[in-house]
């Protein structure tokens, strides 16, 4: 039984991989067509994937479109810009070749202005931004923002130790006497109450106040659970509840970092509560390096788990402006994270096993699918930001290192020397060769 359901998990996986990675790569070869159709270029084949074709055609303007079995990559051909044939295997050239016989014929290279290449290039990672972006703001206006004053429209299962009679529309003003006017307020509330006195909420309950008994708010209630992380790889599920870690009582979400943090990354027996089952899972936490408010990195012994409120709050819908606005910024922190990362590990001062190559993003993904539309979703936009920011390194054979040329031709008026650019070439096939291996040996071995 085992073997069926390890075998169904990986299958998950693989699907969900190929899912997600097929998504990015048809929007990032989709934002170079469209670029180039654009500028008036003619487009001369767009494949997705690699290997056996599944799928080909040529529409009415002579482009041979292409989707193959192995999705790990893609190119769109556009004849006088880029590397024509740098990412197409020798068996998708034959298959262009078998294509070309049914093609219109009169098609001719662009006469292309250096403009026109560095828009059609430029298409790729913007494509691959615009998707986070659509995605992050899709994410906000479906999820919601907090309404103010904070409002109860569920509290969450939690063991019978934590009383409750709070209802569904409740408004909260105050707890213990504290006033709760805004999500920060209750978080703070929430840290520094004592989890063993009685949790009056005052509350307006049909235009009427009332005080009246709910759980604590800050308890040891896992909220959501980093991919691959520790915590992932035992089982522990949003809604959980932490009762002890190694003996230890666990009352509050604040007493998990300590215990966590001096474990030297010992297994660890846990206790937890789920929808009434006590359960019973070791783990060890990890050494990681952690981004910290200042955009530094420090060191810490983490399980992967973020711990969220025993309340669940009732929301709005946000405006166009402000969903686009979370978009952008959640877009943008990603870009920056990823700068940030890539600069520290070039530098050592943070952990090479950081860069995550194929094995490991598939194994984020099929993590990501098990944990719902919400993380799987997420999981996309986040790797359709980093995949239009890696293809922006000035890499020769990356879109970066074809504007770094285009750039260079646009300032100068003259074209970079052939033999130095097929070089660079090499060279950049080396490195990003380099990287793939290292990246699957970091997959291996961290």
């Amino acid at each position: 039984m085992e073997y069926f359901i390890s075998l169904f998990n990986s299958l998950q996986t693989l699907i969900a991989f190929f899912f997600a990675i097929g998504i990015v790569i048809f929007v990032h070869e989709f934002g170079h067509y469209l670029a180039a159709r654009l500028c008036g270029l003619h487009v001369e084949a767009f494949s997705v994937g690699f290997g056996p074709s599944i799928l080909n055609f040529i529409d009415k303007r002579g482009t041979k479109w292409r989707f193959s079995l192995i999705l790990l990559g893609g190119y769109v051909l556009i004849p006088g810009v880029g590397d024509e044939h740098i990412n197409s295997s020798k068996t998708d050239r034959h298959a262009d070749e078998a294509l070309d016989e049914t093609a219109p014929h009169g098609t001719s290279p662009n006469d292309v202005s250096i403009t026109s290449k560095i828009i059609a290039v430029a298409g790729g990672p913007l494509a691959n931004f615009i998707l986070a972006i659509v995605l992050f703001t899709g994410m906000i206006t479906h999820q919601g923002f907090i309404k103010e004053p904070i409002t109860i429209q569920s509290v969450k299962p939690l063991p019978e130790s934590f009383q409750n009679e709070l209802l569904p529309n409740d408004e909260i003003q105050a707890i213990n006497g504290v006033s709760i006017a805004s999500l920060s307020d209750l978080y703070q509330y929430g840290i520094a109450a004592d989890v063993n006195t009685l949790q009056i909420y005052t509350v307006r309950r049909d235009n009427q106040v009332y005080d009246v008994l709910g759980p604590y708010p800050f308890p040891p209630l896992i909220d959501n659970i980093n991919l691959r992380s520790p915590a992932d790889i035992a089982g522990l599920k949003s809604g959980d509840v932490i009762l002890s870690v190694n003996g230890e009582s666990i009352q509050k979400a604040t007493d998990l970092g300590p215990i966590i943090a001096e474990s030297n990354g010992n297994t660890m027996p846990f206790v937890i509560w789920r929808n009434g089952e006590i359960l019973n899972v070791s783990l060890a936490a990890k050494l990681q390096d952690i981004p910290n408010a200042n955009g530094e990195f420090e060191k810490r012994m983490i399980i992967g788990v973020s711990m969220g409120l025993s309340l669940e709050l009732a929301t709005y819908l946000p405006g166009p402006i402000d969903a686009i606005g979370i978009g952008l910024s959640q877009t943008y922190s990603i870009i920056m994270g990823s700068i940030q990362g890539l600069t520290k590990v070039v530098t050592a001062e943070i952990s090479s096993c950081n860069l995550q190559g194929p094995i490991g993003i598939a194994q984020m993904t099929g993590s990501a699918a098990q944990q719902g539309w919400d993380s799987f979703i997420f999981l996309i936009a986040v790797l359709s930001a980093a995949i239009g920011f890696i293809n922006l390194l000035p890499i020769p054979i990356l879109d970066g290192g074809h504007l770094v040329f285009y750039g260079y031709t646009k300032l100068t008026g003259q074209e970079i020397n052939q033999t130095i650019k097929k070089s660079a070439l090499i060279i950049g096939i080396a490195i990003i060769s380099s990287i793939f291996v290292f990246t699957i040996y970091n997959d291996l071995t961290c």
